[in-house]
């Protein structure tokens, strides 16, 4: 059994189509399903890919 199972497949859809990282990709679909849609980061040119997601300043 492995954790979270369900995100594997959105998280390498993502990881594919936006090329990033497979952990940025899980992470941020485990933020979609948290509900989590600002995040404040350094690795801003994987993350702003994502459109669902706000970039916050650090």
């Amino acid at each position: 059994m492995v954790a979270e199972a369900d995100l594997l497949l959105p998280a390498a859809t993502d990881c594919v189509a936006k090329n990033v990282y497979f952990i940025d990709a899980f992470n941020t679909a485990w933020m979609k399903q948290q509900g989590i849609n600002v995040v404040c980061i350094f690795d801003r040119r994987h993350f702003s890919r994502f459109d669902e997601l706000t970039l916050a300043d650090l």
